[in-house]
């Protein structure tokens, strides 16, 4: 088959031709498909033939950041989502991507927020963080949408820690005691000495009648530091 006749079959209806299609594609590395690729991208009736031009384009390093945007407003969340995963490297050189996967945190999937979670924590935006928290804020109640959270906070765990434990009603709620639980233990795994303040800053807000939350998040976070050798008490002192 020729290069155009490989790009129209990503349109195809039968799943083995449309991967093949994008293998070969990926093989013959002909630049001559970057355009029809790119048009397909952007233009096609089919949500399959758009993810798969994507990443073809990305095979390719021909994934600009304008058709990451287009693939970032696609109606179809499919699409969102695995254009959500392609972004990752446009971000690095466009802020426009970068400031459109910081605005997807509302966007009505929870397959594209769960993706989101994930890339989220591929950025080096000083908005990532809050990002994130607002994810946790809402979808706490979802434990793969928790974990991906967990996973893109290498630093800046206790600043996410603070920001929803500010939030009395969802630190009242179960999901969200559960959320800040976590968060309390990833901060002691993580001791660091900023981490560890933040926390137990964010314990100062708690009231009176949220005793029991509040010995919970210490708990959390001493077991945390207490797996890398380092006792909460002595930190305390």
């Amino acid at each position: 088959a020729k290069t155009a006749e490989l790009v129209a079959m990503l349109a195809d209806a039968n799943g083995w031709r449309r991967e093949t299609a994008s293998r070969l594609l990926f093989e013959r590395r002909d630049k001559t498909a970057i355009e029809p690729l790119t048009k397909l991208a952007a233009e096609s009736s089919s949500p399959l033939a758009r993810m798969h031009a994507l990443y073809v384009l990305d095979g390719l390093n021909a994934l600009s950041p304008a058709i990451v945007l287009k693939g970032l407003a696609d109606k179809q969340p499919h699409v969102r989502q695995h254009a959500v995963r392609l972004a990752e490297r446009a971000a690095d050189n466009s802020g426009e991507v970068r400031d459109k996967l910081l605005a997807m945190v509302a966007d009505d999937n929870l397959e594209v927020r769960y993706q989101l979670a994930f890339t989220l924590g591929a950025l080096t935006d000083a908005g990532r963080l809050m990002a994130l928290a607002a994810l946790a804020r809402r979808d706490a109640a979802d434990r793969w949408v928790r974990l991906a959270v967990l996973s893109s906070l290498n630093d800046g765990v206790g600043e996410v820690f603070a920001e929803l434990a500010s939030d009395k009603q969802f630190r009242q709620s179960d999901a969200g005691a559960k959320m800040l639980e976590a968060l309390a233990l990833q901060a002691g795994l993580a001791h660091r000495e900023e981490d560890v303040a933040a926390v137990l800053k964010g314990l100062e807000g708690l009231a009176v009648d949220e005793r029991r939350l509040a010995e919970t998040l210490v708990r959390s976070l001493g077991e945390g530091l207490a797996r890398q050798g380092s006792p909460l008490a002595k930190l305390l002192a």
